[in-house]
């Protein structure tokens, strides 16, 4: 399996979606499996159930989703991180757009990162586990 970053309409990458499309196309047609990873901003994320579409009608047998979390070169943007109600309003379409799809034909899952203990401690390390 392949994992292939592809943001759908967000800022967070600037590859051309058609670029995508073919390194996705050339792949499926030599039999390996792709995922799909997408990171969910503030641009993109009313448009979850598209994603999804877009990620199957791709071929993709996996879809990951994180949230943009303002690290790195995008520490500074504050105009794509998702606030708590957000999140929510993702968390719960993304749990009825997964009854559309077959697990065995596009598994999609979500970073914990989506966790609303994230964004009550923003102090606490990303990957910390409350005991």
């Amino acid at each position: 399996m392949v994992s292939i970053s592809c943001h759908f309409g967000s800022d967070v990458s600037k590859i051309p979606f058609d670029m995508i499309e073919r390194a996705i196309s050339l792949l499926r047609s030599n039999n390996i499996k792709v995922e799909i990873m997408t990171t969910i901003s503030r641009q993109n994320y009313r448009r979850v159930e598209s994603i999804c579409e877009e990620a199957y009608k791709l071929g993709a047998s996996k879809l990951y989703l994180t949230n943009y979390i303002k690290e790195g070169a995008g520490q500074n943007n504050n105009s794509l991180e998702l606030s708590p109600d957000e999140i929510k309003e993702f968390v719960d379409n993304l749990s009825f757009i997964r009854t559309k799809y077959p697990k065995d034909q596009l598994y999609i899952y979500r970073s914990g990162l989506f966790d609303s203990m994230y964004y009550l401690t923003k102090d606490t390390f990303r990957c910390y586990l409350p005991t």
